[in-house]
């Protein structure tokens, strides 16, 4: 419970930004919300090929926050191809272990339009993931393969 108060918290924080954020200038199809699993993410298209994301994922007792860089490829019909970093801070709180770490992310994927504003985009890599338990300093590090699948509504 406490995770999901915290996800809706995150959510309405996100959301209350974007009135403030359109009035600043024209962001017609630069700016869009992205919801996956289990993730939330604002991402701005900064030129045609490069895009930034703020996200944050949450799932019981454990809470990581980052940021993504995009380089998209030459679009082809409703297709863009793209490739990129994440990188990411971690908390976790699960059964008794309480710790943090950092992830670091290459990643390769596509993003489809559905419609002008809407589009389902994967990406997969393969992850370099470091943590560390605080009480008793045990830490775990190594690579992991990661897929990503989300919807993303573009604001006009």
């Amino acid at each position: 419970m406490k995770i999901l108060k915290l996800l809706v918290l995150q959510i309405i924080l996100l959301l209350s930004a974007f009135p403030a954020v359109s009035r600043a200038g024209n962001f017609s199809n630069k700016l869009s919300i992205g919801i996956g699993y289990p993730y939330v993410g604002i991402k701005y298209a900064m030129t045609k090929k490069i895009s930034a994301e703020a996200r944050g994922a949450f799932e019981e007792g454990i809470y990581i926050y980052g940021a993504r860089g995009y380089y998209n490829f030459t679009k082809s019909g409703k297709l863009t191809p793209f490739s990129g970093v994440e990188l990411d801070y971690v908390v976790f709180d699960y059964d008794d272990i309480e710790g943090n770490g950092f992830i670091a992310y290459p990643f390769i994927g596509g993003e489809y339009y559905v419609l002008d504003n809407l589009s389902l985009k994967m990406d997969f890599g393969s992850a370099f993931i470091s943590l560390q338990e605080d009480e008793f300093e045990l830490k775990v590090d190594g690579f992991e393969w990661v897929v990503n699948l989300g919807v993303y509504y573009y604001l006009r």
